[in-house]
């Protein structure tokens, strides 16, 4: 069996940060493990023993949690700039955490103790003062270093922009940037599990799904590919959510928040890096914010916002379980 999180919005009732265990099709003993305030998105280090939420509540905060096995167990947490505090991960290393803030453009590297609670916030941009990149205003949504280099992503909703640091430790600089066409918001991204310098690019509000090439040498970004990430005969309106890739390098996958309607995912191949033969399966819920493979690669589970329910479907569009789960909107297993 594989332990499944799930994140969720307790603003809407949720109990914040579930824990359950998963295997061939099924979710089992979902339970809340702790009532930490909107943890919207997790980071889990690789040796699977400490957690860290992000809370998109009033304040910017970082939480650490050991992990044990059937619950967590505060460690400590702090409070960094910000609002709308959307996103967290760990360095290559494990021993620095970046977030990103959706509301005010907030972005910055946290280093963490010896014992693995969060120690102090390191480096800070405000992304909003990058007027060369574009005016507008910042909306940090998505950021994670790039296996195999000292560089970090960070993708900007507002500013049409891909942003590249680079890290010296804890400390980050700022090192180049791509845009992209004015208007189309990117908002994750997932690096192609079989070859890393390969990144899979999601848009907000055009859902287009961009082919990006990373350069470890010089930390610069290349666009490849991109294309539409709905059906060719879409008339409605949706908005990209999240990237994913299968664990085997084979396939990629995007979800469609698509309004008044169950939410859609685009899967394609990657076995020639650029993505081809897509398919949609439905999420068979409303607002598919976050998803992701299973560890087989079998099956996709959806956590739909909205209608407040944690699905498994399966390749072919079929829908294996529903789990009703209030305001779920970040799923995942440990990596």
């Amino acid at each position: 069996m594989k332990r499944l999180l799930i994140g969720t919005y307790t603003n809407n009732g949720s109990e914040g940060i579930y824990n359950a265990m998963y295997e061939n099709g099924v979710i089992s003993d979902i339970k809340s493990t702790v009532k930490s305030p909107n943890p919207a998105f997790l980071a889990v280090s690789k040796d699977e023993k400490f957690l860290y939420a992000l809370s998109e509540s009033g304040k910017s905060e970082i939480y650490a949690f050991k992990i044990l096995e059937n619950t967590l167990e505060f460690i400590n947490k702090i409070e960094v700039p910000g609002s709308a505090f959307c996103h967290i991960s760990l360095s290559n290393d494990d021993k620095t955490l970046y977030g990103a803030c959706w509301g005010s453009g907030d972005v910055y590297s946290v280093s963490l103790n010896e014992d693995r609670s969060v120690n102090k916030m390191v480096s800070h941009f405000n992304q909003n003062e990058f007027t060369d990149i574009k005016t507008a205003v910042s909306r940090g949504h998505f950021i994670k270093q790039v296996p195999d280099s000292n560089f970090v992503i960070c993708v900007d909703l507002g500013l049409d922009a891909v942003i590249v640091y680079k890290k010296d430790g804890d400390k980050l600089t700022r090192h180049s940037f791509l845009s992209v066409e004015n208007g189309e918001g990117p908002r994750h991204f997932a690096f192609n599990p079989k070859n890393n310098d390969i990144i899979y690019l999601i848009t907000e509000y055009s859902s287009v799904l961009y082919t990006l090439e990373f350069n470890k040498n010089n930390g610069t970004l290349t666009i490849i590919n991109k294309q539409s990430n709905l059906p060719k005969d879409f008339d409605g309106k949706s908005s990209g959510a999240a990237v994913k890739c299968s664990s085997d390098g084979k396939m990629v996958a995007a979800s469609n928040r698509i309004q008044k309607a169950d939410g859609s995912i685009a899967v394609y191949n990657i076995e020639n890096i650029e993505p081809t033969e897509q398919k949609f399966v439905s999420s068979y819920g409303d607002i598919p914010r976050d998803f992701d493979f299973t560890p087989d690669n079998q099956y996709i589970i959806a956590a739909n916002q909205n209608s407040n329910d944690v699905n498994i479907v399966s390749l072919d569009g079929k829908l294996v379980n529903r789990y009703e789960v209030s305001a779920a909107v970040f799923v995942g297993f440990f990596k």
